[in-house]
């Protein structure tokens, strides 16, 4: 597709990516590289007008290859400058800290339901006090202060989101 100006557009869901002649980028690797990417700029998330960004320059010794390369809009690319950022592993850490979140979420609600049953426990026998019986008289107030400090962690973590 060509714009008024006779450029090469891909249009992609209404998103124009235009198609820069560049002898190290093929154009099929940029589309590629897009599509991986979202269509978006992987640090402010804008969808245009996007640029490949090498993740280590090729001053630094940086390959002209697929895994060398990043969706930035121009913009954030230029900013970049020759640092060595790949915004797709801090992507992936964010999103590995969001499932970390949900499986201590879970487990939270595991470790409550476990509480409850030891108090119902407590409550209809005292001599079948698991905490008791191994040796630890205060396992109730044990398992109480784990339970907060599991919830100051997850917490924690939502912040650094």
């Amino acid at each position: 597709m060509k714009d008024d100006s006779g450029k090469c557009f891909y249009d992609i869901a209404n998103i124009f990516i235009p198609v820069v002649k560049n002898k190290k980028v093929k154009n099929s690797d940029r589309l590629y590289i897009y599509k991986r990417d979202g269509f978006k700029c992987l640090k402010c998330k804008k969808k245009s007008p996007l640029s490949i960004d090498h993740i280590l320059p090729v001053s630094k010794g940086g390959l002209f290859n697929i895994e060398n390369y990043q969706t930035l809009c121009r913009k954030c690319n230029s900013e970049k400058g020759s640092s060595k950022i790949d915004y797709r592993q801090l992507k992936l850490n964010k999103m590995n800290k969001e499932q970390l979140i949900e499986k201590l979420e879970r487990n939270l609600m595991i470790f409550s339901a476990s509480l409850v049953a030891y108090g119902e426990t407590l409550s209809t026998d005292g001599s079948k006090d698991i905490g008791v019986m191994l040796g630890v008289p205060r396992m109730e107030s044990i398992l109480t202060e784990a339970y907060e400090k599991l919830e100051q962690e997850i917490e924690t973590l939502k912040l650094e989101l």
